[in-house]
């Protein structure tokens, strides 16, 4: 199974997501802070989380991954989770429940390295649990699929012993694990598990998905091959009430599509409840134009039910009709809930293959689908269809607070390798959609959990209700950027934040909602994960709507930067505006660009109106304080320097403000003098030279940080003067009288030449005569003037010079021309950071240097950091422009690590003059820490420096060297229980291992405090 999952959004842009949540590392991104959508009608607990030990596993053995959990009726829940590897064994991995009403622990359904159940005659045990567990609605019964080494060694009529079976699903309906299927049906004696209707025993070759329960009933899909005939597929049932009832048909690849005469082309898994299940085929899925949701009885050769179908009528969109669905269905027993897309209007991301998870799978999609583009229709939504009533109701469509309920994932099998995702199926990319229903007692309707991203750009779960008398409602429950400490998981680290969330087909039944997130804390970059569950309230009322800022830095006056406010409910914000407490004129907002004026504090609000589920919100106002530009001087000089010589300061500002000069107080008496920006070396020793720039209010400049050079003059090297030569005259020669002839004047090519620059003409005529050049009327108007032999190139166009010898009475006069096309002004760029190594955290900007061939630079500079924009380009002034402060696309400071500023200088006047574009690396480098240890009575503590949560880690405690312990530090603190001697105190010693931001350092001994 691959790793990462792209979702589809219409603005054409794609955010990586984790399929498990795997935070064994920090892989997902936070993409911005928005108000927190916890919902205050929801009250969260938690079935497991990176604290929790498997079941029978040692301490510490903690999970970190979890999959999208299941729940019944009664709350009991079941997940696939894996743990860390631990002392350099396997990690733990299995399928576990936890039964949610009332305190009780995990457990353990099965685990890799269990025993396959029977049939079994090679002792084979379980090597991977490929799908998430189902589990039934009514009952604790708990459907897995199962990969494992052969389970059977045959003997073949000639004698020969083969092995087989490798794949099976595997149900708990007797309260331990049975087979429900397996790869043996063309076995004697294993019949029960053939693919039904052939004319000889048949088995399976895979169970695409995750398999549903229905009671005792199995309900799966498999896929299998007849003769030559491959890609065979269909959805089948087993009841297990008796052990020798055989799998039995409900649609394969040769059942008839209701409404048509084609046949099903492919079958989704299906989903059960209720006696009944429910699937989507199609007649061919890459490009339908049959198929739909179909409804059937769980009985031999059961009737199909059209739940909806391609050309059916949308609710609620006019004359426009479905034109395809989603294979993951959510089924309770009577409302179906499901994914469709509808209208002609296609567009689609690019979908870059996983560079995480298995290497064969990987390889063939970089050679074979990497940036592919898949045409999908743009109008999408989540509907929920009643089968007692027979109407369709629409739950969320994309409109003006949703862009999108798709995701993308590849997999599949590649050809010929032997290892993928165990489908047997092609590679390929594969869009789902995430929803899960939950009927309400009586007739008051459904509750409809699903999966989206708005149009901020921001993941998360909503639940709407609707179909019954309650009102309609549609509430967010959590979405990504929430807190996970502090309402959502109480025992997350402080300062975790939900980057990812997930939701199954059967996440909600019986008003329990269940759900896996992800966290990552910014700062520190670890990790915590969970699945969570809570009770939804069978009538869900208005909520009170919040917005958040996200943060805005760097504000000078003449700049202008977009703003961004999120709500928690996902809807847009309507309208920003100066608050009252504003600064007068500091600021002006026009739409959602808000300009800084002058210095000053500047207070920003937000509103957003409400609508049947949210209360109108007016956001707490954004302070931004606008301050003077920052200033930084560049200034190098020679490190040597000869006595008697002179040397011209070069130090410039970044803002282009002129630069002064000092002798420094550390100079060397007598050893130079400065006259202006010359320095003039008298005496040997160390001249430092000191520059400043003292600002400018009037322009929004900061004073600069001074900064000096050291030139140390010594004296001159000796002066070689080489031994004269007398050279030997040259005889003249005798003159003679050429005979008149025709001359011819060479003319060398044309230069290649742009406005601003200057040529020097040099054609000569074969006579020797000087020629004699002039500006043809011909020439564009303004290109180019002539003075002397020297061309100065003016404007764009085509400069044409008449070049002539009149002749002297020997030689006939000759004529020619020179026809110079001018292009636009070459200009540079040049970008530079404030350092090219910076400590993690520590603020940088990157200044552009612009400059044309002639006058001074004007128009504006787009800064990219490693490839993405840094805000709006930046205005030009005095030649320079200075970037936003470099942050991540988060917001965060960088990571340590090489990083690429580069910026594209744009001309105001593009016809006159040429864009230019360079790049410089710099290195983030990890910070410095400094550790200190202390020895106490009861327990030994460390202090490391600089404190606060960047600085969380492992500390090792020694004492004479051996190892005593080790903790974790929190906010730059970490205390060790453990006695320690005081006559022994300073043999204690600690090492910081350092982190992804902080470098480790370590403390050679200990001081000891009664």
């Amino acid at each position: 199974m691959m790793s990462s999952q792209i979702i589809f959004r219409h603005r054409f842009t794609s955010t990586l997501l984790a399929s498990m949540l795997v935070l064994t590392g920090v892989s997902t991104v936070i993409a911005s802070r928005p108000a927190s959508a916890l919902s205050s009608q929801l009250t969260w607990n938690t079935v497991a989380n990176f604290n929790d030990v498997p079941p029978g596993s040692p301490s510490g053995t903690v999970f970190n991954s979890f999959s999208q959990p299941s729940v019944n009726d009664a709350g009991l829940v079941a997940f696939r989770a894996r743990t860390k590897a631990v002392s350099g064994a396997q990690p733990v991995r299995g399928i576990y429940t936890r039964g949610m009403a009332g305190s009780n622990p995990l457990s353990t359904v099965a685990e890799v390295g269990d025993t396959v159940p029977a049939p079994n005659n090679t002792g084979a045990t379980f090597n991977e649990f490929s799908a998430f567990p189902r589990i039934d609605a009514a009952s604790s019964n708990v459907a897995i699929r199962g990969q494992s080494s052969p389970v059977l060694s045959v003997t073949l009529p000639d004698l020969t012993t083969t092995k087989t079976g490798t794949s099976g699903v595997y149900v708990t309906t007797g309260g331990s694990l049975e087979t429900g299927v397996s790869l043996l049906g063309n076995l004697p004696g294993y019949e029960i598990y053939s693919v039904p209707g052939q004319t000889v025993p048949t088995k399976f070759d895979q169970f695409p998905g995750a398999s549903s329960m229905s009671g005792n009933t199995l309900v799966f899909k498999g896929n299998y091959t007849v003769g030559t005939s491959t890609g065979l597929t269909g959805d089948f049932y087993r009841d297990l009430s008796s052990p020798t009832n055989a799998v039995q048909l409900i649609a394969d690849s040769s059942t008839t599509i209701p409404g048509s005469s084609a046949t099903f082309g492919s079958t989704a898994p299906p989903s059960a409840a209720g006696g009944q299940a429910v699937f989507t085929g199609w007649d061919n899925e890459a490009t339908p134009t049959a198929g739909g949701i179909y409804l059937a009885d769980l009985t031999p050769s059961p009737a199909l039910t059209t739940v909806a179908s391609i050309g059916e009528l949308v609710p609620g969109q006019g004359t426009e009709t479905f034109s395809n669905f989603g294979e993951g269905l959510s089924f309770d027993g009577r409302y179906v809930g499901f994914w469709a897309s509808w209208g002609g209007m296609k567009s689609g991301p690019t979908l870059s293959c996983p560079t995480d998870g298995n290497a064969d799978l990987i390889a063939y999609c970089l050679a074979h689908n990497n940036d592919y583009t898949p045409q999908v229709p743009v109008h999408q939504g989540i509907f929920v269809y009643d089968t007692t009533t027979h109407t369709l109701n629409t739950v969320a469509t994309d409109d003006t607070r949703f862009s999108g309920f798709q995701y993308w994932v590849y997999s599949g099998a590649p050809p010929g390798v032997g290892s993928g995702d165990s489908t047997m199926e092609p590679p390929r990319w594969r869009a789902s959609a995430f929803v899960a229903v939950s009927g309400l007692s009586g007739d008051n309707g459904y509750q409809a959990a699903f999966k989206a991203s708005t149009l901020d750009g921001v993941d998360g779960i909503y639940v709407g209700q609707g179909g019954g008398s309650l009102p309609t409602r549609l509430l967010s429950v959590v979405r990504t950027g929430d807190a996970g400490n502090g309402g959502f998981d109480s025992t997350a680290p402080a300062g975790q934040v939900v980057t990812s969330v997930g939701l199954e087909r059967d996440g909600f039944r019986g008003g329990n909602l269940v759900i896996n997130a992800a966290m990552l804390d910014p700062t520190t970059g670890t990790g915590w994960g969970g699945v969570y569950s809570t009770k939804v309230p069978s009538a869900l009322a208005v909520e009170d709507q919040t917005i958040a800022f996200d943060p805005v830095t760097g504000a000078y006056p003449g700049d202008s930067q977009q703003l961004t406010a999120i709500t928690n409910s996902g809807l847009p914000v309507s309208s920003y505006s100066i608050d009252s407490t504003s600064g007068a004129g500091v600021c002006s907002i026009t739409g959602s660009t808000v300009t800084f004026n002058i210095l000053g504090t500047c207070v920003v609000a937000a509103d957003a109106a409400g609508d049947a589920s949210y209360n109108a919100a007016t956001s707490n106002p954004l302070t931004i304080n606008v301050v003077l530009h920052p200033q930084v001087i560049t200034f190098t000089a020679p490190a040597t320097v000869y006595l008697g010589s002179s040397y011209t300061l070069p130090a410039t500002s970044d803002v282009g403000l002129p630069v002064s000069y000092s002798v420094d107080t550390a100079t060397t008496p007598g050893a130079c003098l400065l006259s202006g920006n010359v320095v003039t070396f008298t005496s040997l020793g160390s001249c430092v030279i000191r520059a400043d720039q003292a600002g400018s209010d009037s322009l929004g400049v900061a004073a600069a940080s001074p900064v000096t050079v050291t030139m140390t003059v010594v004296a001159p090297p000796p002066v070689v003067t080489p031994p004269s030569v007398t050279p030997t005259p040259t005889p003249t020669p005798t003159p003679t009288t050429p005979a008149p002839t025709p001359q011819v004047i060479t003319v060398p090519p044309a230069p290649v030449a742009s406005m601003g620059g200057t040529y020097v003409l040099a054609a000569s005529a074969d006579s020797g005569l000087p020629v004699v050049y002039a500006l043809d009327t011909a020439s564009t108007s303004g290109v180019c003037a002539l003075s002397g032999t020297t061309l100065s190139f003016l404007g764009v166009g085509t400069c044409i010079v008449n070049i002539t010898q009149p002749g002297d009475g020997t030689h006939a006069a000759a004529t020619t021309q020179m026809r110079i096309k001018v292009g636009a002004m070459a200009t540079s760029v040049v970008v530079t950071p404030n350092s090219k190594n910076v400590p993690y955290a520590q603020t940088q900007r990157a200044n552009a240097r612009a400059s044309f061939a002639v006058g001074t630079a004007a128009g504006k500079v787009q800064f990219r950091l490693d490839g993405r924009k840094l805000g709006s380009p930046v205005t030009v002034v005095k030649g320079v422009a200075v970037s936003p402060v470099l942050l991540s696309a988060t917001k965060y400071p960088l990571w340590p690590g090489t990083h690429t500023v580069s910026a594209l200088f744009m001309p105001s006047d593009p016809v006159r003059y040429t864009s230019a574009q360079s790049s410089v690396k710099y290195v983030v480098k990890k910070a410095s820490t400094k550790l200190s240890v202390v020895v106490r009575p009861s327990f030994v503590s460390a202090t490391l420096s600089p404190r606060g949560a960047k600085v969380s880690g492992t500390v090792t405690f020694r004492l004479s060297g051996k190892v005593i312990g080790r903790a974790t530090a929190h906010n730059g603190v970490v205390t060790l229980r453990y006695t320690v001697k005081s006559s022994l105190a300073t043999r204690v010693s600690a090492s910081y291992a350092g982190n992804i931001f902080m470098l480790g350092s370590s403390a050679p001994h200990a001081t000891y405090h009664a």
